[in-house]
């Protein structure tokens, strides 16, 4: 948020003073923000000119407790803006290169964390270790930060690069009374984000108890202990599902979610009295039923290269940053 004042001990002058390469202002604040998390992707930020060649992007953190305050020069922001979208119109498959690296390394971070970290047994490993475990751990998060914010920085103050070019397509191409129903389309998510892998995976856990309506009945009114006692297959299925989704609403501090937390996604979905079966079979028919839309829409617009990778992209888009985030927020979670 937009800062309202400027602190006392530290102005904008003195850290012109110190730092005269840059013309420094304030310009956000974060409150109850991990200090950690804040300090891996600023320090990311300056190494744009040696890994990818682009315009370096200096921001600095004034911490304070947990609050936390930005400063860095705009300048360089919109300059590095205008770089990436150089390339992006210059290569047609820059942007979806640099999503796919990024999953990539995402993935491969998780599996080093999984195993280096979290199934690890560290007790009797040295200081030395342990300091080289967590210094690789900022390395690689560092570097999730730097990829994934030159796709944040397409955009910039009121230029949007996906966003505004599919608009641009849509508006030339499509009547006014469909707009909507092919913007939809092609901003849809191309795939389930990890919440709704969760979702499906719990359901389907449910779905096999839910003809018994004494199973039903007693999830409602037992405790885990006595439900773990009366069905144990459940209960079994309910704590590898813990093992596999508790870190999906982590974040970057927590806390992981236990079995209760998702035993009461279990309650609530029979509260509210979902139809297991058909609610499954509604979002994959759905899923199914954009494909095919997007596909026909596609045929429809026969758009040039340009065209086809703005549209191509706008979904997968939507669906990668927050998928690069939660990549990050599983690691969060192995290293804690």
């Amino acid at each position: 948020m937009p800062l309202g004042h400027r602190p006392k001990d530290l102005t904008t002058e003195a850290i012109s003073m110190s730092y005269k390469k840059y013309n420094w202002s304030f310009i956000a604040a974060d409150y109850a923000s991990s200090f950690m998390r804040n300090r891996i992707w600023t320090h990311a930020l300056p190494q744009y000119p040696k890994v990818l060649k682009l315009p370096p992007l200096p921001l600095g953190i004034i911490g304070r407790g947990s609050d936390i305050e930005y400063v860095t020069d705009m300048e360089y922001w919109q300059a590095f803006h205008e770089a990436v979208s150089e390339r992006a119109y210059a290569d047609l498959h820059f942007i979806d290169r640099h999503i796919n690296m990024i999953l990539v390394r995402g993935e491969e971070m998780n599996r080093w964390s999984q195993t280096s970290i979290f199934n690890a047994d560290l007790s009797r490993v040295s200081n030395v270790t342990l300091w080289s475990l967590f210094s690789e751990f900022i390395e690689r998060q560092s570097m999730m930060y730097l990829h994934g914010i030159v796709i944040v920085l397409l955009d910039f103050h009121q230029t949007l690069f996906i966003e505004g070019n599919l608009e641009k397509i849509l508006r030339s191409r499509v009547p006014g009374t469909a707009y909507q129903s092919y913007y939809s389309v092609f901003t849809k998510p191309i795939h389930n984000s990890f919440a709704q892998d969760q979702e499906e995976h719990l359901l389907r856990i449910m779905a096999k108890s839910y003809r018994d309506r004494r199973w039903r009945r007693d999830v409602q009114t037992m405790t885990i202990d006595k439900l773990r006692e009366r069905y144990p297959a459940f209960i079994q299925a309910l704590a590898r599902h813990t093992a596999t989704y508790a870190w999906v609403y982590y974040v970057y501090s927590g806390p992981a979610y236990s079995e209760e937390q998702f035993l009461d996604f279990v309650r609530d979905y029979l509260v509210r009295g979902v139809n297991l079966s058909a609610y499954l079979v509604k979002l994959h028919k759905k899923r199914k039923e954009m494909r095919e839309r997007k596909k026909r829409y596609l045929a429809k617009l026969s758009p040039n290269p340009f065209e086809r990778m703005i549209l191509n992209l706008a979904g997968k888009i939507v669906w990668s940053k927050p998928r690069r985030k939660d990549l990050q927020s599983r690691t969060y979670y192995h290293v804690e």
